[in-house]
C-alpha cells in the first residue's frame, strides 16, 4: 500500500480544521453582533478585538502545526531527505490549506449562506448607529 504524501495529508487536515474554526467563528461573531444590536450599551469592541486576535493565533497555530508535522513525517518516510524537500513539503501543505479553506470560505460566503454576510453588515450598521459618537465620525465609519 502506497503512503500518501504527508504534506497532502496535513494540508487537508489543516484545511478541515480551518473550515470548522471559520464556521464556529462566524456563529460567535454573529451572536456577538446580535447582542450588540439589541443592547448597544453592552457592546464591547475590545471583546471583538480580543476574539479576532485569538482567532488569528489559532489560524497561525494550525498552519505551523501542519507544516511541522508534514516535515517530520516526510523525514520518517525518507531518511535521505534534503532541506529543499522539507521546504517543498511545508510549502505544499501551506498551499493546500490556503486553497481549500479559501475555496470553502468563498463558497460559504457567496453560495451556501450569502445572507450571513449581509446580516453581519446590517448588525454592524445598527451597532454603529446606536453608539455615542459624533455624527461625522458615524458617517465616516458607516461609509467604510
Amino acid at each position: 500500500m502506497k503512503q500518501i504524501n504527508p504534506a497532502v495529508r496535513y494540508g487537508i487536515i489543516g484545511a478541515v480544521i480551518l473550515v470548522v474554526l471559520g464556521i464556529v467563528m462566524q456563529f460567535i461573531i454573529l451572536g456577538s453582533l446580535k447582542k450588540g444590536a439589541a443592547n448597544p450599551e453592552s457592546f464591547n469592541m475590545m471583546k471583538v478585538l480580543g476574539f479576532s486576535i485569538l482567532s488569528l493565533l489559532c489560524i497561525a497555530g494550525v498552519y505551523i502545526t501542519c507544516i511541522v508535522k508534514s516535515m517530520k513525517d516526510y523525514r520518517k518516510l525518507n531518511p535521505d531527505y534534503s532541506h529543499k524537500n522539507l521546504v517543498s513539503q511545508g510549502l505544499l501543505a501551506t498551499l493546500i490549506i490556503a486553497v481549500v479553506s479559501s475555496l470553502f470560505s468563498y463558497l460559504y460566503g457567496y453560495v451556501i449562506a450569502p445572507e450571513s454576510r449581509e446580516q453581519a453588515l446590517n448588525l454592524t450598521r445598527q451597532i454603529y448607529e446606536n453608539i455615542k459618537m459624533s455624527e461625522e465620525q458615524r458617517e465616516k465609519t458607516l461609509e467604510k
